[in-house]
């Protein structure tokens, strides 16, 4: 009974998740409260093979993956992938580590719309 239990509960809590970012009301805007991606990435897990949903206005937003440095400074000058200008954006954490997002329409960043997310190595399921 027991191996069976295992056999369907720990598949369904290896498989991916899709994370909607901000949460289903709030989206990804400039928040009231510069900390609120920070609490909200600090109140979710995120695995490699997750998806992140970034729901926003084309033309009022937009999302760009960037070094920690970018995401420090608020800058767009080096990012590491190409920028996503088409809401709701999907991005894939492909890897494990520390990912960095921001908006880069003027003023947006620096008002708290920027997320960092440390995404964990998914765990390997072991058979003997």
């Amino acid at each position: 009974m027991f191996a069976v239990l295992l056999a369907v509960v720990l598949p369904a809590a290896s498989e991916a998740k899709t994370h909607v970012v901000g949460g289903p009301t709030a989206g990804w805007r400039v928040p009231h409260n510069p900390t609120f991606y920070d609490r909200w990435s600090r109140s979710h897990k995120f695995f490699a093979g997750d998806t992140l949903v970034f729901n926003f206005k084309t033309g009022f937003h937009d999302v760009l993956r960037v070094p920690e440095s970018g995401f420090n400074s608020c800058s767009a000058t080096n990012p590491v992938s190409l920028g996503i200008f088409t809401g709701p954006a999907t991005v894939r954490l492909a890897a494990a580590g520390n990912h960095y997002f921001i908006c880069t329409f003027p003023g947006h960043c620096s008002d708290g719309h920027k997320l960092a997310i440390a995404v964990n190595q998914r765990p390997s399921m072991k058979q003997n």
